[in-house]
């Protein structure tokens, strides 16, 4: 996410994320995630912003689906296309989408070795006479 000032004039922000949100909603506008449902924080990052300034902050999401209070069990969301909302106190973005792509699959076991073969047998010596 980042936060940027837009306005002409220097202003303080709380950008902590306690205060920052991420949204992941479906097309029909279900809400599935956010990052403050399963580990809330209380962390505050007060900071002065001068014209233009930004600051960029990571969440990560686990494909897995949330509530308020992260009540169990989790669903997983599978592949499709979604909307990211962010929130940063009461200013809230415009939906954003994204794709979930479906997880490469893990390589499988190597291949069984084939039967043994044994070398064929050598002639005898052969007799002259």
């Amino acid at each position: 996410m980042v936060v940027t000032n837009i306005g002409l004039v220097a202003c303080k922000r709380d950008v902590g994320a306690a205060v920052l949100a991420a949204y992941v909603y479906s097309l029909d506008n279900k809400r599935l995630w956010s990052n403050l449902d399963c580990a809330p924080s209380n962390e505050t990052l007060v900071k002065m912003f001068t014209p233009g300034e930004q600051v960029t902050t990571a969440v990560t999401w686990t494909g897995m689906g949330s509530a308020p209070h992260c009540p169990l069990p989790r669903p997983a969301i599978g592949p499709g296309t979604y909307n990211l909302v962010v929130q940063l106190g009461n200013l809230r973005s415009l939906p954003v989408p994204f794709v979930l792509n479906q997880p490469p699959q893990p390589p499988g076991p190597p291949p069984a070795p084939g039967p043994a073969v044994a070398p064929p047998p050598e002639a005898p010596p052969a007799q002259g006479g």
